[in-house]
C-alpha cells in the first residue's frame, strides 16, 4: 500500500515519526543484548566520561530506523537523490561499525568518507556552488565546487564525531539541527527532505531514550556519528544548494552560508578551537585530550544531562539571536561577523579550561607576601 497518495504531508509525516521512533526502540535492546554476549562494549580510560563498560553499537539503531522507514513511508517524496544518499550510508554504515568493533587507520575512515560524499556530490548533486556572495563570489567552477563540497563534507562529518563525547550531546545537537533545517525544507516544499529530517529525529529520541539510561546504556560508536554527520552536512549543503535559486522559494535567507555556519555553531566552533589550541601546543590536531566544550562542562562538575542540555540550548540560541544580525549584514561581513563569533566562543572556553590560579598570579602573590613579611620584620 502507498501511504503517500491516502495522507497530506503531515499524516505521512506523522506515520514516519511514529515507525521511525517504533523501530529505534525494539532494535535497541537487541543490539544491546548482542554488544553484551559479544563483548562488543566501550571500556572507561582517561577520557572517558563513563565509569564502567557500555555497548556503542547505537548507530545500527539509527541506521535501521532511518533506512527502514524511509523506504516504507517515504512514497511520492522518495526523490532520486535520496536512494544516492542511501549508497553512501551504507559506506559510513560500514567503515563506522568496522572501527567500533576492530579500530581501523584514521586514514580509512577518511578514505570511506571522501568517497562516500563523492556519491551525493556528483550523483545526486548535493554539492555547494555557488559562495553566495561571499567576497563578491557567486558561482564557482565545477571542479572548484566538488573540491570545496568534499571538504566541507568531511569537515561536518568530523565536527559531529568529535563533539560526541557525553550523553545525548551529538543526538541533542542532531535534533536541533534536523529540527530547523526540517521546518525550512518543508515551508520551501522540499518534502522529500523534510520528511528525512522528521525520520532522523524520531530515531534519535529512540536511541537518547536508551543512551540516558542506568540499566539498559548504550552509546551512539563511530558507526551513529558518523552517520549523523553525514546525514546532516547532506541536510545542510541541500539547504546552501536551494539558495542558488531563491527565486523559486517561499523563504529564503540572504546570508545562506553564515546561516549554515549557525546551524552547525557549536560542533563546528568546537572542533576549530580545539584543532586550534592543539596545533599552538606544538601537538597534532588529532591528538586526543580533555579540551572539548563538553570536557570543560564535565569537570566543571555538570551531570551529563545538564552539560548537553547547556550546549544545546547554545546552538539553538546561536541561531535565534543572530539571525537577525548576520541577515542584515553583506554576505561578507556576515561570515566576519561569524568569526567574530568563534572567536568570543573559543576566548571564553579557552578561560574555563584554565586554573583558577595561573603561574603568574601564583609567582606576584608568593613576591606580595615576601614583601609583607620583609615590611613586618622592619617595623
Amino acid at each position: 500500500m502507498d501511504f503517500s497518495f491516502e495522507f497530506p504531508f503531515w499524516g505521512q509525516a506523522f506515520l514516519a515519526f511514529i515507525a521511525s521512533l517504533f523501530f529505534s526502540l525494539i532494535t535497541i535492546p537487541v543490539v544491546i543484548n548482542v554488544s553484551l554476549a559479544k563483548g562488543l562494549f566501550d571500556e572507561p580510560n582517561g577520557r572517558s566520561s563513563h565509569q564502567r563498560v557500555t555497548p556503542t553499537l547505537g548507530g545500527v539503531a539509527v541506521f535501521i530506523s532511518l533506512i527502514l522507514t524511509y523506504l516504507l513511508v517515504g512514497g511520492v517524496h522518495f526523490v532520486p537523490a535520496i536512494r544516492y544518499l542511501f549508497a553512501s550510508l551504507l559506506i559510513i554504515f560500514f567503515i563506522g561499525i568496522k572501527d567500533d568493533i576492530l579500530v581501523i587507520a584514521p586514514i580509512k575512515k577518511l578514505l570511506a568518507q571522501l568517497f562516500a560524499s563523492l556519491i551525493v556530490i556528483i550523483m545526486a548533486d548535493i554539492r555547494i556552488g555557488s559562495l553566495h556572495g561571499v567576497v563578491g563570489i557567486y558561482e564557482i567552477p565545477y571542479i572548484a565546487s566538488v573540491v570545496l563540497s568534499l571538504f566541507v563534507y568531511v569537515v561536518m562529518i568530523n565536527a559531529i564525531n568529535l563533539v560526541d563525547g557525553i550523553d545525548g550531546l551529538a543526538g541533542g545537537l542532531g535534533i536541533v539541527m534536523a529540527g530547523f533545517l526540517g521546518v525550512w525544507f518543508y515551508v520551501n516544499g522540499a518534502y522529500s527532505y523534510a520528511l528525512l529530517s522528521v525520520i532522523l529525529i524520531a530515531s534519535l529520541i529512540g536511541f537518547l531514550r536508551f543512551n540516558f539510561s542506568r540499566e539498559q546504556k548504550i552509546f551512539m560508536g563511530d558507526t551513529g556519528s558518523l552517520l549523523l554527520g553525514f546525514v546532516l552536512a547532506v541536510l545542510n549543503i541541500q539547504f546552501l544548494r536551494m539558495h542558488e535559486l531563491p527565486e523559486v522559494m517561499v523563504f529564503s535567507f540572504k546570508s545562506a552560508p553564515a546561516m549554515a555556519v549557525l546551524l552547525f555553531a557549536i560542533p563546528l566552533f568546537d572542533t576549530l578551537r580545539v584543532f586550534t589550541n592543539r596545533i599552538s601546543e606544538r601537538r597534532s590536531p588529532f591528538f586526543p585530550d580533555r579540551n572539548h566544550i563538553h570536557h570543560i562542562f564535565i569537570d566543571k562538575g555538570l551531570q551529563h544531562w545538564k552539560a548537553t542540555a547547556l550546549i544545546c540550548i547554545c546552538n539553538v540560541l546561536y541561531v535565534l539571536l543572530f539571525t537577525y544580525i548576520v541577515e542584515a549584514l553583506s554576505p561578507s561581513l556576515s561570515c566576519l561577523f561569524i568569526f567574530g563569533l568563534f572567536l568570543i566562543y573559543a576566548y571564553v572556553l579557552n578561560l574555563m579550561k584554565m586554573p583558577p590560579t595561573s603561574k603568574m598570579f601564583v609567582k606576584k602573590s608568593v613576591v606580595r607576601f615576601q614583601q609583607r613579611t620583609n615590611m613586618r620584620k622592619r617595623a
